[in-house]
């Protein structure tokens, strides 16, 4: 089940991200860079590993946490259909939210105006009155973070009132793609 914002409790402060993938990506890192040394960067190879190492732990630091080793093909494969969604199908798969959402801004229905949807904070759509697991939730409505949603609302967030799941991915990037061209 996710937790709402859909954040790794292992991410939460205080406590460290599971280091396995970032780790391997840092092996990788170093093992592509010193598996085809040329003989003139051997002399350069320490500083060049010095200089290597703050780098990958710069892009470590930077890269956001990830949920699970075992989630990261999903994720891949969701950000693959993101990049090729087509808008124009995901107006058509809007026609099944109207019944509850608007794509006006500040006009709420049962459920909160989808206006800016997309890179609005959680849970503050003007004017909507929300269920307790989403209401302050301090995360962002990402593509990621729709795609969760969309999949199951319920396991994300259990209050809350919405019970339509979007169940296939194509679907879902499709809709999200659509949502990103409104009041974004």
């Amino acid at each position: 089940m996710y937790q709402v914002g859909g954040e790794n409790p292992a991410a939460a402060e205080g406590a460290e991200p599971a280091p396995a993938p970032v780790r391997g990506f840092v092996i990788a890192v170093a093992e592509e860079e010193s598996a085809e040394p040329a003989p003139a960067e051997a002399a350069d190879a320490p500083a060049e590993s010095e200089a290597t190492e703050p780098a990958a732990a710069t892009e470590a630091a930077e890269a956001p946490a990830e949920p699970a080793a075992a989630e990261a093909p999903a994720d891949d494969a969701f950000a693959a259909l993101y990049a090729a969604a087509d808008p124009a199908k995901g107006e058509k798969a809007f026609k099944k939210c109207k019944a509850c959402h608007s794509l006006e801004q500040g006009v709420n229905g049962t459920g909160p105006s989808l206006y800016g949807v997309v890179g609005r904070p959680i849970g503050t759509a003007e004017g909507f009155k929300y269920s307790a697991d989403i209401a302050g939730n301090g995360g962002t409505w990402t593509p990621e973070e729709l795609n969760i949603w969309l999949e199951n609302p319920k396991a994300y967030a259990g209050s809350s009132k919405m019970n339509t799941k979007t169940k296939k991915a194509e679907d879902r990037a499709n809709l999200i793609a659509y949502l990103a061209t409104i009041g974004g």
